[in-house]
């Protein structure tokens, strides 16, 4: 659904895109993420057709973002950060002019309005003055304005921001319904939002892509926690070869505690190696007494890329 080829964007001698190349499947909700001034918003306005590139092609659906730029905005829903609402507007005032805006025919611009409120849950707020609402509100009006003319896809940047735990669920489930017509991109520093909503995430810094992988292989097996009765006639040195002899093991560490052997087994680049260590335990007779995964957050994940690409510390960026 949306093409980038060798996407470059420069401000004066600051390269804030650098030759960036993705595609985002039909349906697909991708997470876009980096550290403040990794290129994302500036990518996220290239697409949307807000700035132009400085070299590099976009293509969204069948439509380029140069030759056929206005068909893209016809088919696109952009929430930016901060969403740019009409302050002295009440809601559905806003929403009519905006879906008159979007060329939604007028006889379906009430169905419409309604449609969205729903989906927003806003139906409650539809007289109040734009200026009037908080931040969570706002936010949420920004997001029914995006959907009003039913765009093949939605591009959202920080949609949650200002939602309350309980918004917040029902905007992910909101994004898993509106999946099923449209493909969506979601840039956030909310590393739990992206791992819970998203298919895929791609992570961006100083310009260039750093990591493109589904969430679920981001999210890899980091380490199995086994312990075993201890075994008559074998030490703890030869316990811990055997299991080093395994292809899936990387690190070992090993202690032993009163009765047992406990091995704490890094798996990098393995999905699971419970069943490989089981087998082993089963072929050397060993008494499991307990065997589990691991599995390293999004965030872990997202910090462990961006400090091995530049040494930065990202404590103060990364949202919780």
């Amino acid at each position: 659904m949306i093409r980038v080829k060798n996407l470059s964007k420069n401000f004066g001698p600051v390269k804030a895109v650098d030759n960036i190349s993705f595609h985002v499947r039909e349906g697909e909700i991708l997470g876009f993420l980096g550290p403040n001034g990794a290129g994302k918003s500036t990518t996220m306005r290239i697409i949307t057709c807000f700035i132009p590139p400085t070299s590099g092609t976009v293509s969204v659906g069948p439509y380029d973002i140069f030759s056929h730029s206005r068909n893209v905005r016809q088919i696109i829903g952009y929430l930016p950060e901060n969403a740019p609402l009409y302050p002295e507007m009440r809601v559905y005032q806003y929403l009519a002019f905006r879906a008159g805006l979007k060329g939604v025919p007028e006889s379906r611009i009430n169905e419409r309005i309604e449609a969205v409120m729903d989906m927003c849950n806003i139906t409650d707020i539809r007289n109040k003055i734009n200026g009037h609402l908080s931040k969570g509100y706002r936010q949420r009006v920004g997001i029914a304005d995006c959907m009003l003319h039913e765009p093949r896809v939605l591009i959202l940047d920080e949609p949650t921001v200002g939602l309350d735990p309980l918004q917040v669920k029902e905007t992910r489930k909101m994004f898993q319904d509106l999946r099923q017509k449209s493909t969506i991109v979601i840039s956030t520093h909310i590393l739990s939002e992206v791992e819970m909503t998203c298919d895929r995430a791609l992570i961006i810094n100083k310009g260039k892509i750093v990591a493109e992988e589904s969430i679920k292989d981001l999210t890899e097996e980091k380490e199995v926690i086994m312990a075993i009765e201890k075994p008559e006639g074998s030490t703890l040195e030869e316990i811990s070869t055997a299991i080093q002899s395994l292809v899936q093991v990387a690190e070992l560490k090993k202690s032993e505690e009163e009765g047992e052997y406990r091995f704490e087994i890094s798996c990098k680049g393995v999905k699971d190696a419970r069943n490989a260590l089981s087998l082993k335990a089963r072929e050397k007779g060993w008494r499991i007494l307990e065997l589990k995964s691991t599995f390293a957050s999004l965030e872990d994940v997202f910090q462990n890329i961006i400090e091995e690409e530049d040494g930065t510390d990202v404590n103060s960026i990364v949202g919780t």
